[in-house]
């Protein structure tokens, strides 16, 4: 992989030159080349690879199953590096897994304590705004979260209301299925700081808690949503 520079870099190819744009890294370069797909599938040198590339694979869908459950937080908390580092988290989570062979190996419940407070945004911590963190209780019937906002004078300058969303999601990995309920609450002014919200969600798979927090300034009769890096913030939590 190399950088372009120049005054006018592109997107396109020659020859076996690829030329791309990352979000990240700016716009790159990189030659084609490596084994074809016929040798990773049939090479006995390549099981290493196509182990990984399995595992891989899984960690790809599992995200896409987690970023669907929760999708009204990642809607309101847009960042382009999440989905990358939750498949490396998962993928790193299953590779935590001792009792199957390399290649086999699945998500397994003791391990997901390590998507703990995961954060959407990884610019700005939603630890700014909840410095004591969210009390989340479990019980029979689903999940009750309490929090308390504390709102800088940073943020006074550029918003004047706020808004927590709030969702409780029941996954099944195996079954490639979820449950979710999502809460938001009304716009609010800066001077309302406390938050609770009860979520019914029966713990019968995998339960996971997340929460964003997404800032206003009033113009007239509606409120503007401030698109600003540093006033965007949330996490996902496994429960239980």
């Amino acid at each position: 992989m190399a950088r372009q520079r120049g005054p006018v870099p592109f997107v396109g190819r020659i020859g076996d030159i690829s030329f791309y744009e990352d979000k990240v890294h700016g716009y790159l370069s990189r030659q084609k080349g490596g084994p074809s797909k016929q040798q990773i599938k049939k090479r006995k040198s390549m099981a290493v690879v196509r182990q990984n590339n399995n595992e891989f694979g899984k960690a790809s869908g599992y995200g896409r199953l987690l970023r669907n459950a929760f999708r009204p937080l990642i809607l309101h908390c847009k960042e382009y590096s999440m989905s990358r580092r939750l498949q490396s988290l998962l993928t790193l989570i299953i590779k935590m897994d001792t009792s199957k062979e390399p290649g086999k190996r699945e998500l397994v419940k003791a391990h997901l304590t390590e998507l703990q407070d995961f954060e959407l945004n990884d610019h700005l911590s939603y630890l700014k705004f909840f410095k004591k963190g969210v009390d989340i209780e479990v019980h029979k019937k689903g999940i009750t979260t309490k929090g308390f906002c504390i709102l800088s004078k940073v943020i006074a300058k550029k918003a004047d209301h706020f808004k927590v969303i709030s969702v409780a999601a029941s996954v099944n990995f195996a079954e490639k299925k979820f449950l979710n309920d999502v809460q938001e609450r009304t716009v609010l002014p800066l001077t309302t700081k406390t938050f609770v919200f009860e979520h019914e969600m029966p713990a019968t798979e995998h339960l996971f808690y997340g929460l964003a927090v997404c800032f206003y300034k009033k113009n007239g009769k509606k409120f503007d949503l401030v698109l600003d890096e540093e006033m965007k913030a949330g996490f996902i939590s496994f429960v239980e």
